[in-house]
């Protein structure tokens, strides 16, 4: 019976020794980080530094990143570079076909997974991406990109739900619309109107398209015994509602925009259906192999007990094997990690707001534009950065354009959630 024991001894410190941590990051050499920085603005550096450091399991995290901080700026060349990228990676696990179902099985099994973003972060990339095309003049991309960014806001891992992001609908109907295409502009604005019953379709000729973003998005954290769930953080959903919105004043005539999107409330929500946390299975997995493994290791100590004292050696060798499962149970238990992800796109806005106009009559009247609080007190002066954007983003002809303005500078943390 010694031997077996020896066995079960052996399995218990094997059980008991911790995992190693993953290595969430990797040395740099300087002359890679060149290489990389040669056709980079050199402001970037520090971020692009962390994006090669972290490699493919932050890549798409970093990629939107980036990708919304350069586009902030008004590098849009960048910007475009860095949402192409993230969208590849997206498309390899959720695309609609079989072969991303067929990867999308294999992703969800893995134990630590490359970050691909919960649905409304995939769902933005494609806005974002798709507003660098308008701002390009290309129509059928800009409308396809919010088309695919609809197919994600309804798709995660395991079930598929309505799609609801109004701005992606409206913002289809505005490329449609500005490709000559009006039966296909007015079947997108109409859906976009029975989701947001305060956006309202562009007219009499309005061909400029001002869409203005604020606050800081939905932040994530752990909870439940094991750390298993991801959820919302809802002081920071509260904290939003009172967050400042735009008024663009013509000739003195304030002129409100509409909010075409919350995202605190795509995130919090799927296909309007409001969901408290997002849980990880292997905690149920987890404690159901402790259990197991506690159940058997008091049976088999009893067993080996009675067989010592009965000097019945097939009983205390019964006792051994099943002390032996026991351990290895809660060895696999104790290997078994359900912590939730909690990265997330931590520079998104909290809102999007959305107004149409006549190009001509922005260019002729007296402008201001601020940002102000709930109370409408205290305001925010950007005129002068509209008027910055106005006169590099506003076209002489006919022609769609669109105007982007953020309620404050583009900002990012260099470091951020890596777990």
């Amino acid at each position: 019976m010694k031997p077996l024991i020896t066995m079960v001894l052996t399995a218990l410190l094997v059980a008991c020794s911790s995992a190693p941590k993953y290595a969430h990051e990797r040395a740099v050499e300087a002359s890679q980080l060149d290489a990389f920085m040669q056709d980079k603005p050199p402001q970037y550096r520090p971020y692009f530094e962390v994006y090669l450091r972290q490699g493919a399991r932050n890549s798409v995290l970093n990629e939107m990143r980036i990708g919304l901080l350069a586009m902030q700026n008004g590098d849009l060349d960048l910007a475009a570079w860095l949402f192409d990228r993230a969208i590849n990676k997206i498309e390899t696990i959720y695309a609609d076909n079989k072969t991303a179902k067929k990867a999308r099985s294999k992703f969800k099994k893995e134990a630590l997974k490359d970050f691909k973003g919960e649905p409304y972060e995939r769902a933005m990339v494609y806005f974002y991406r798709g507003l660098i095309y308008l701002h390009h003049d290309d129509y059928e991309n800009a409308r396809a990109s919010m088309l695919g960014g609809l197919l994600h806001d309804s798709m995660a891992e395991e079930q598929t739900y309505e799609q609801d992001f109004a701005s992606h609908f409206y913002l289809a109907g505005w490329a449609s619309q500005c490709n000559n295409n009006p039966s296909q502009a007015d079947d997108y604005f109409s859906q976009a109107e029975a989701l947001n019953a305060s956006l309202r379709r562009p007219v009499n000729g309005e061909n400029l398209l001002v869409l203005a973003t604020s606050g800081r998005g939905p932040a994530k954290f752990r909870k439940g015994k094991y750390n298993e769930m991801m959820a919302f953080d809802t002081s920071s959903i509260e904290s939003a509602a009172g967050l400042r919105r735009p008024i663009l004043q013509l000739n003195g005539d304030n002129r409100h925009f509409a909010t075409a999107e919350n995202i605190h409330w795509q995130a919090t929500t799927r296909g309007g259906r409001t969901i408290d946390v997002i849980n990880q299975g292997k905690a149920v997995f987890k404690e159901n192999t402790n259990q197991m493994g506690s159940a058997l290791t008091d049976t088999g100590a009893a067993l080996m007990n009675t067989g010592l004292s009965r000097n019945n050696r097939n009983l205390g060798n019964a006792g051994a094997v099943m002390a032996l499962f026991g351990l290895v149970s809660k060895g696999v238990s104790r290997a078994t990690k359900p912590t939730a992800d909690i990265r997330y796109w931590d520079n998104l806005p909290a809102f999007v707001y959305l107004q149409a106009h006549d190009k001509a009559a922005i260019q002729q009247a007296a402008v201001q534009f601020h940002f102000v609080d709930a109370q409408q007190q205290n305001p925010w002066d950007m005129t002068s950065t509209f008027l910055h954007q106005a006169q590099q983003g506003i076209e002489s002809d006919g022609s769609c354009d669109v105007l982007y303005i953020h309620s404050e500078p583009g900002y990012l943390n260099l470091r951020h959630i890596n777990q």
